[in-house]
This record gives C-alpha cells, structure tokens and sequence, in this order.
C-alpha cells in the first residue's frame, strides 16, 4: 500500500471522484468531462504530492487539491442549477466535497507549520 492510500482524506477524495463519475453518467458530456476532471484532480494531487518528499511540496500539491475541490464545487452547483442532478445528489456531494476541503486546509497547515 502505497503512503497515500493511508490517508483518510485521500480515500474520502477517492470515493467523491468515484461518486462523481458515477452521478455524471446521464449528464452532458462536456459538462460531465469537466466536473470528472476536476473531482479526479482532488486525489491524484494528494497522492502525487505525498510522494514529493518534503512538507513543503506536499503542502502545495494540497493546495493544488483544495483549489480543485472548490472547482468541483462550483461546477456542482452550476450542474443542480442546469437540472442535471437531482437535489439529493447534490446535497450529498456538495456535503462530501465541504468535508473534503476542510480536511485538505487542516493536514496542509500541519505542513506548513512543521516546515
């Protein structure tokens, strides 16, 4: 098992992408693309930035994470508003994606201060 995989918030970025892809089936496929996109970008980057050796560039890679979860939330909205998710969905991804970024802001401050 790889270091990453050890972290709760990316196993919880993991299942979001998942939920994503999943949810995004039925909607346009340009929209869909984008929001996969940006949900798979939450994950890849703790995992690629957990393997970068220093606190310092894992906080970035964090970051980088945190910016595409916030993508994804806005992308969230504007797809329920469009009509192509329905409200629970919706709510549950949105709650998912809040959880997410919380998590993210607190293990990339842990990183900052130890550096």
């Amino acid at each position: 098992m790889a270091q990453f995989e050890k972290l709760i918030v990316w196993q919880k970025a993991q299942d979001f992408a998942i939920a994503i892809d999943l949810e995004t089936r039925c909607m346009r496929a340009d929209a869909a693309s984008q929001l996969r996109r940006s949900a798979a970008s939450i994950p890849d980057n703790i995992a690629e930035g957990s393997e970068r050796g220093t606190s310092a560039q894992f906080a970035h890679f964090l970051a980088i994470a945190n910016g595409s979860c916030a993508e994804a939330q806005s992308q969230l909205r504007r797809a329920h508003a469009c009509g192509y998710m329905p409200r629970d969905a919706f709510l549950d991804l949105i709650d998912a994606s809040q959880q997410i970024g919380w998590m993210l802001i607190a293990l990339r401050h842990r990183h900052v201060i130890g550096t």
